[in-house]
């Protein structure tokens, strides 16, 4: 498997020269104001909040960001403003029109919130975080241990970081390290000596690495660079019935407001009222 690069507060132009690319995808087509969703395709059969957008038939043009999927190409820790960056310029260069709608579901608002920030410059932009949670350096490394689980790790003495804390990029690393040596570890328990199985493995590998890489970035990603986002900008925060509303991290700064729907968490994502509210220009249903 490649090597783990560091790209660390870099320039967009050095992030585009390297083997990395975040690009927007086109989930469906037509006409009106674009929006753009941040959310991940789901290791489930569920579908994504983007595609569930898409079936509603709306005449906006959908597109998507999947950082996690891009990241798999190149695994690396790129800072979240780097990240947004980039994706920022992709939208400029391939989606037309002056107003676009950000969403960020889930552990895709942070990425939503600055990607929304790079984008006010040149676009009226509606941005709505839905159910969002801010990664934390505990996130990533509870999310390191449920991957070892999967390995077949069992009752293993938690592997601490003391010495990495205030060190993200550093403790990634070191995660990736211990799970690739528990990959190799379970791949020789179950003596896989056939190449396209042990292929399976390292794709499974690969996301899991790319999913912590996202992680850090986002418990590292710098609040205050969400300066960029207009002051008169009122960011959109839809949660359901039973969400907790101390849902934005502390330090967060731009204006918002919640809208709440009697649903259960579960339900929030397949409510045809907030689906239309989103696909509303005006953020109602």
């Amino acid at each position: 498997m490649e090597d783990i690069r560091v790209l660390s507060k870099v320039p967009f132009d050095d992030v585009s020269g390297s083997s990395l690319r975040f690009a927007v995808r086109p989930v469906a087509g037509g006409g009106g104001p674009p929006l753009l969703a941040v959310d991940f395709e789901p290791l489930s059969q569920e579908p994504s909040l983007s595609s569930r957008l898409a079936e509603r038939g709306s005449a906006r043009p959908i597109h998507g960001v999947d950082a996690v999927a891009d990241l798999i190409a190149a695994p690396a820790v790129v800072d979240l403003p780097a990240m947004a960056l980039a994706y920022a310029h992709d939208v400029r260069r391939t989606v037309a029109g002056d107003r676009i709608t950000v969403v960020g579901f889930c552990s895709g608002a942070p990425l939503a919130a600055f990607i929304s920030a790079e984008l006010s410059a040149s676009y009226e932009v509606r941005t709505h975080l839905v159910q969002p949670t801010w990664p934390t350096e505990e996130t990533a490394v509870r999310e390191f241990m449920r991957f070892r689980r999967d390995m077949g790790v069992r009752d293993a003495d938690p592997i601490r970081f003391d010495d990495l804390l205030g060190d993200p990029r550093g403790r990634y690393l070191a995660m990736a390290d211990v799970l690739r040596a528990d990959l190799e570890a379970a791949l020789g328990r179950m003596r896989v000596v056939n190449a396209a199985v042990r292929a399976m493995y390292e794709s499974l590998l690969s996301r899991y690495l790319a999913w912590l890489a996202f992680l850090t970035a986002g418990s590292a990603a710098p609040l205050h660079q969400l300066h960029k986002l207009p002051a008169d900008a009122l960011i959109r925060v839809a949660v359901a019935e039973e969400d907790a509303l101390d849902v934005l991290p502390p330090g967060w700064t731009p204006p918002f407001e919640f809208d709440r729907y009697a649903v259960g968490s579960a339900e929030l994502v397949t409510h045809i009222p907030f689906l239309d509210a989103l696909l509303s220009w005006k953020g109602e249903a």
